[in-house]
């Protein structure tokens, strides 16, 4: 659909600055999917790694 790649396991939540919001703000789609919009909008990324504590994965997943 697209020759923007988009990063593989990336998460929902990000730290944008204004530039970002504004780009997103401009693009026009009524069926957001914000992990390509990200991408597509082209910025410079920086990814966080971290590790999920198990009990929030068994939650995520409805293991609980």
């Amino acid at each position: 659909m697209t020759n923007v790649e988009i990063q593989k396991d990336t998460g929902n939540y990000r730290l944008i600055d204004r530039r970002c919001i504004n780009a997103l703000k401009e693009m026009t789609e009524s069926e957001r999917c914000l992990k390509s919009m990200f991408s597509w909008i082209g910025y410079n990324k920086k990814e966080v790694l971290f590790d999920r504590p198990q009990e929030l994965l068994e939650k995520q997943n409805g293991i609980i």
